[in-house]
């Protein structure tokens, strides 16, 4: 986002340079394609373990009928709701940049922390009783355990600053967007 005006610069001004914004232009590109691409694979994982654990996790579930129970129909389900996922994130990259660039941030953010906090749960899973006879090669120490119900308290926290940090940047967005309209109405 930072390059933009550069770019914009040197295209009016400085045209004899032009293959330099050419070239960060392609850099933009790049990067805004790996950020995609790995938060994306991230995303679709979510969304994989989603459907399968709300559709598919016993074949002989309430959910969905019994034809729909087989392996296929799960791709399918899953397939379409991941390019449903993903061509709307697709739409908001191509339309607005810098609301994507925000998305992005703002997902990827609440995302990873919420992970943080269900693998405490898993972590807790793994000490109950049913689990206590599987061999562990290197053990945490006693002391550890304790410290480990402090990861929800630290990531929880993590969440809720999120939750409230985008709903301040909504409320700040709209008040500008606001203003604008008012003053640009006020004018006429």
């Amino acid at each position: 986002m930072s390059t933009t005006p550069l770019v914009k610069l040197i295209k009016q001004r400085y045209q004899e340079y032009a293959l330099i914004s050419t070239l960060i232009e392609t850099f933009i590109v790049i990067s805004i394609s790996v950020a995609y691409l790995t938060l994306g694979t991230a995303l679709q994982d979510i969304v994989n373990g989603i459907i399968h654990s709300t559709f598919f996790r016993q074949r002989n579930n309430n959910c969905l009928p019994v034809q729909w129970q087989t392996e296929m129909r799960e791709k399918i389900i899953t397939n379409i709701s991941t390019g449903i996922l993903f061509g709307i994130i697709f739409l908001i990259a191509i339309f607005s940049l810098k609301s994507f660039i925000t998305v992005m941030e703002k997902v990827s953010s609440f995302a990873m922390n919420t992970i943080n906090i269900l693998i405490f749960f898993m972590y807790i899973q793994s000490r109950r009783d049913k689990n206590s006879n599987v061999e562990i090669p290197l053990p945490m120490p006693k002391w550890m355990n304790l410290i480990s119900y402090l990861l929800p308290v630290y990531f929880g926290f993590a969440v809720i600053y999120d939750g409230f940090l985008t709903i301040t940047d909504y409320l700040e967005s709209s008040k500008q967007h606001n203003k604008t309209l008012h003053a640009l109405y006020s004018h006429q």
